[in-house]
């Protein structure tokens, strides 16, 4: 198991590394869908994890990650290129 520099990461990495899963979320979401599933809305997104893993699966997929913290909604941004 590699070991996390919990002091250069932010709440944001700490919280994806800890509690969130992304990539399965987004199989489950498709799953659940039962269809070709194109965009997904995710609300109090925060770290929009879940959006980039499903924006990253398909290539016509669009996400919107919607949250009130203006610092997570621009790390987003910038995560997701």
């Amino acid at each position: 198991m590699a070991r996390i520099d919990a002091d250069r990461l932010s709440i944001l990495d700490l919280y994806e590394i800890s509690v969130q899963n992304p990539p399965l979320a987004a199989a489950l979401l498709r799953a659940i869908h039962g269809g070709p599933a194109r965009v997904l809305q995710e609300d109090f997104s925060g770290s929009a994890a879940v959006s980039r893993a499903w924006i990253g699966n398909a290539p016509v997929a669009r996400s919107v990650a919607v949250d009130l913290d203006a610092r997570a909604l621009a790390r987003a941004r910038r995560l997701a290129g």
